[in-house]
């Protein structure tokens, strides 16, 4: 446990094992037992006990035993009034609608161009009744706070929707041309995304079962309208406020981050069983009401539940194992954030086509892509060698260029790569092969391939792009004359 030496440990576990030698009390009449030294020969101290509550939180056999329910208390309306302006001036807005999926799991998501408020809603199918279901719920939103929606931007997916809700609805739908996106929607998908990332890598399970992705897509577009947001109507109202949410609370809503371990309080029927009063559960998020409350997946069921009350633990590693079990179960081995086409969303200022700055009215669509390398990587080293970014048009043209490579020798233009050597004269390549090398190979290495007469005539250029077992990066070796056309001398190959 870091923060905490050998011995403060040991005392922690003493702590709590004293504790449960005397009953389980409450932390306040334990410490007052110590203080009175009413044990003999306790080396526990009340620090010890304040330690041991840090280091193993809330002892859970307390949790399950001793909890009962909790006073209600009166509910008061406490609603922030958004000044009239706003209401009057932005009562028309135009949506921008697309959807993304998480490990294959269709979510509508949806941002206005003027509030910025966004929507996501988990979907059972692609069907158009699933899509206007989702439709429904969004504008029920917008036109319960007195907004009213007379626009909606989409691609070619939506275009089943167009006549029911032209006719039903008279919001007039506009759909982008095949194979173009809306810019807007793109951008609030991979923005989403990288908030979806960002809670998936600071949590301790590798995989997710399908209830806790669903919870943390929308979880993370509720946070990204909790606070006022560039390009806005208001530098003081959050989308939030603005939709009619509810007040933010510390307690209520705060207090608990996604993904951590909980004691869930359960209300047992009758009550006078050794039923636990809690279960095990990971908490998602709050629920968005003036009560307060609190959804949780239940470690036993794999369902949700809506305990009045949590308690938050450390997250041991059965739990950790048991949330990973879960997932492996329904095939799920780690985080994929596609869109409808099955690509995969890379950081919203990657996306070309996007303008990533309100303020600025260009795009990036002309801008060269650049293979992102670390700052302590090799000049010749792909970080990711997985995934290429290299465009498809950019691909084609160099592959051309390979190819066409041996037969323009005798044209001006040269590609980057290419020298004045002809690999066809092989008078040539045998006075290089039969020159004495000023620096020779190390003992161990085989020159076999120098003197192969049929070394590049052999290999066709499109096969050395792949790095087979037979390639290896060498920067002791002299480069040999029949690669200068490779765009690294450094990587060498044998027959």
């Amino acid at each position: 446990m870091m923060g905490y030496t050998p011995r403060q440990l040991e005392d922690a576990k003493a702590a709590r094992k004293l504790y449960r030698a005397i009953g389980s009390p409450s932390l306040a009449n334990m410490k007052m037992i110590l203080k009175q030294n009413l044990i003999e020969d306790c080396t526990v101290t009340t620090k010890d006990v304040e330690t041991a509550e840090r280091v193993f939180g809330p002892d859970v056999g307390t949790l399950k035993g001793k909890t009962i329910r909790k006073k209600l208390h009166v509910v008061k309306n406490d609603f922030i009034e958004i000044p009239p302006e706003i209401l009057e001036q932005h009562q028309d807005l135009v949506l921008e609608i697309d959807l993304v999926f998480v490990n294959g799991m269709p979510m509508w998501t949806s941002i206005d161009t003027t509030i910025k408020f966004r929507s996501l809603v988990p979907l059972k199918d692609q069907t158009a009744k699933e899509l206007y279901k989702s439709l429904d719920v969004v504008l029920r939103k917008h036109n319960k706070n007195k907004f009213k929606v007379n626009k909606i931007n989409c691609d070619q997916q939506f275009k089943p929707l167009m006549e029911d809700v032209e006719d039903s609805l008279g919001i007039r739908m506009n759909c982008a041309p095949r194979d173009e996106h809306v810019p807007a929607a793109e951008h609030n998908n991979c923005t989403m995304s990288e908030r979806i990332r960002v809670t998936c890598h600071l949590l301790p399970c590798k995989a997710m079962p399908e209830i806790m992705l669903r919870h943390l897509a929308m979880t993370s577009a509720w946070q990204l309208n909790l606070f006022p947001v560039k390009g806005g109507v208001s530098s003081y109202y959050s989308p939030h406020v603005i939709m009619g949410g509810v007040p933010l609370n510390y307690k209520k809503h705060l207090m608990f981050p996604f993904g951590s371990c909980v004691q869930g309080t359960l209300r047992n029927d009758p009550t006078n069983t050794n039923a636990p009063r809690t279960v095990d559960a990971i908490y998602p998020r709050s629920m968005s009401n003036n009560q307060g409350g609190h959804e949780a997946m239940s470690l036993s069921t794999g369902k949700k539940i809506t305990p009045n009350r949590v308690f938050e633990i450390p997250m041991a590693n059965t739990v950790i194992k048991h949330v990973e079990a879960m997932a492996e179960a329904q095939r799920i081995k780690s985080l994929k954030l596609t869109n409808r086409l099955k690509t995969r969303f890379y950081p919203a200022d990657w996306l070309a086509g996007v303008d990533c700055n309100p303020e600025n009215p260009e795009t990036h669509e002309d801008e060269e892509d650049e293979d992102y390398k670390h700052e302590d990587s090799d000049e010749d080293s792909w970080v990711n060698p997985d995934e290429d970014r290299m465009s498809p048009e950019r691909e084609e043209q160099w592959r051309a260029d390979l190819e066409a490579w041996p037969n323009n020798a005798n044209t001006d233009s040269k590609s980057e790569w290419e020298s004045d050597f002809d690999p066809t004269d092989q008078d040539k390549i045998n006075d290089l092969l039969n020159k004495e090398d000023p620096n020779p190979e190390p003992p161990g290495h085989t020159e076999e391939w120098r003197l192969c007469p049929t070394h590049f005539q052999k290999q066709k250029v499109q096969e050395w792009l792949k790095a087979d077992p037979d390639v290896a990066q060498s920067q002791s070796h002299t480069s040999c004359p029949l690669m200068h056309s490779w765009p690294s001398p450094s990587w060498v190959r044998t027959c």
